[in-house]
């Protein structure tokens, strides 16, 4: 039998995924979601000044590649 057959027939221990348990990793995604998010909006705000000196570009095109980052993120 394999390992997911003897938790489920034992019905005793709970799934785990990268050793947290499944009750938890809900809470765990939304986190990490919420830093990626933020840390991409915290680093926008301290670099797009310099970027926008160094490329000579106005706002929008230095907000693109963020723009693009943020709505790949598949939430």
């Amino acid at each position: 039998m394999n390992d997911l057959q003897t938790i489920l027939e034992k019905g005793t221990q709970t799934a785990k995924l990268f050793g947290i348990d499944s009750e938890k990793t809900p809470r765990l995604s939304a986190a990490l979601a919420i830093n990626v998010c933020l840390g991409s909006i915290c680093s926008w705000s301290l670099i797009r000044a310099p970027r926008q000196k160094l490329f000579s570009v106005d706002a929008v095109a230095s907000r693109l590649a963020f723009i693009v980052f943020l709505r790949s993120l598949p939430f």
